[in-house]
């Protein structure tokens, strides 16, 4: 699997396409590489806002490394730098998957399926190295270390990972301070007794309904810097669309709170020990301050704050009816439909997984609201690994092959995306490039990419209805 991932990684960086857009960095991937051709100056010197502060390890490793070795800074060894930072990441991300394949007690096959939804979705086998100068790799692979490193019950290893997701990929921090406090149980979870569960389980789902409501509808009526998005939206699919989001919402974190261990969170506890968790908390408060302390460093104001995630997030889920869903599957793929498939199953190892696992679902159902596939980058590790155990009786070596064939159709490796003009991002051929995220895809596209899922699902599930 790694000498796959080396190999393609090679002919694509010698043969592939390459974003041209900006002499081939791209459009937020200028920032990072004005960084890596001159980090002392424009971050230490000149400073970053505080979002673009906690993502710049990616161009600090280039600048440091290109120096060191005696390398000019130029643009076009910036770029190659990324691309070989990237292809080292989805090695690593390889050899980390193997790992945790290991500790799970995966088949062969089953490796093989993981493999298939690692690398053979949109994100991976094609955007990585076609938009190389991103930290987009570097997240994945830190995401998958995370998840690693929990498995394995490694809280040095985990510690360290929270620092470099830190100030590489905000978002992971969440799972990773988790996983520093709330470690993976090393016994068995006792089941609590009663029928009381799906009674919680109930109020639960009706909670997760009036929170996405109520945030929508908040959204809605402070608009703030979302309105170009909610100008193309379909307002007349408002109710469908929200009720659709709200019911995705409430069956997914029903499943997860009617597994008895979801609910053993004293025995769990008492399990880790105080000693333990105020060690995690210390750790935790220590990589915070380290952040702060260099926001301090080099921060010069706010940039994209917590409000403008929160309404992003809301504006391009309200485009239509399952527009989030079809461009999470057009991005990472059919694993999307398969964690749809197995949720309940899912459910069940997260609960036994211990609260962690519990809460980073609780993470992934709020994530998956938003059609821009990119920002569930630090979560997709977790689904897969997940989703893989959960499905482990589905798959037999043919099956894999099949569900791999079904992957490479979604990669998108046939298409020529020819992305070197900037002409309109709503229309052709720039859609080329854009119809793979959600808040720039079209009606015409999500159409197609619709009927495709929907095609998809009903392969899959005549590939898997017999166990």
């Amino acid at each position: 699997m790694v000498a796959i991932v080396i190999a393609g990684g090679a002919v694509t960086i010698l043969f592939g396409e390459r974003i041209g857009v900006h002499g081939g960095e791209g459009w937020d991937g200028q920032a990072y590489a004005a960084w890596a051709k001159d980090f002392p100056k424009l971050v230490l010197e000149a400073g970053v806002n505080t979002f673009q502060a906690e993502r710049v390890l990616p161009s600090a490793v280039i600048y440091y490394v290109l120096a060191a070795l005696g390398i000019a800074h130029t643009s076009a060894n910036v770029i190659l730098a990324f691309q070989v930072l990237d292809v080292l990441a989805l090695v690593a991300t390889a050899i980390l998957l193997s790992r945790i394949g290991a500790l799970l007690g995966w088949s062969r096959t089953q490796m093989w399926v993981a493999f298939a939804a690692t690398f053979l979705g949109f994100a991976n086998a094609r955007e990585a190295l076609y938009y190389p100068t991103m930290t987009d790799p570097a997240a994945f692979a830190l995401a998958m270390a995370t998840v690693w490193a929990y498995l394995a019950r490694r809280p040095i290893a985990q510690s360290l990972i929270a620092v470099a997701s830190a100030f590489t990929w905000p978002a992971l921090v969440a799972f990773g301070f988790l996983a520093t406090v709330l470690p993976r149980p090393r016994d068995e979870l006792p089941t609590t007794t009663g029928t009381w569960h799906r009674r919680v389980a109930l109020a639960v789902a009706a909670a997760a309904v009036a929170f996405i409501v109520a945030w929508f509808g908040y959204v809605l009526a402070r608009p703030i810097g979302v309105d170009r998005w909610l100008d193309r939206a379909h307002h007349a699919l408002y109710p469908i669309t929200i009720a659709v989001i709200a019911g995705q919402a409430a069956l997914a974190a029903y499943f997860v709170a009617r597994q008895n261990e979801t609910w053993s969170v004293l025995p769990y506890l008492r399990g880790v020990g105080t000693r333990r968790i105020v060690i995690g908390l210390v750790v935790v408060a220590a990589i915070v301050g380290v952040r702060e302390l260099w926001h301090a460093r080099v921060g010069t104001g706010p940039g994209i704050g917590w409000r403008d995630l929160r309404n992003y997030y809301v504006a391009n889920a309200l485009l239509g009816p399952l527009w989030s869903v079809v461009h999470q599957v057009v991005y990472f793929g059919p694993i999307v439909l398969l964690a749809y498939a197995a949720w309940p199953r899912i459910a069940a190892i997260a609960a036994r997984w211990g609260p962690t696992a519990v809460l980073a679902l609780g993470i992934c159902i709020v994530s998956s609201v938003s059609s821009d596939a990119r920002h569930l980058l630090h979560a997709m590790p977790f689904v897969i690994a997940i989703t893989v155990t959960a499905t482990a009786e589905w798959w037999t070596p043919r099956r894999a092959l099949a569900f791999a064939l079904i992957y490479i159709a979604w990669s998108k490796v046939w298409l020529k995306i020819g992305y070197d003009t900037v002409h309109d991002s709503r229309a052709w051929p720039d859609l080329r490039f854009f119809m793979h995220h959600g808040p720039w895809a079209t009606d015409e596209t999500f159409v197609a990419h619709l009927i495709a899922m929907v095609v998809t699902a009903l392969a899959l599930w005549l590939l898997l209805r017999r166990r």
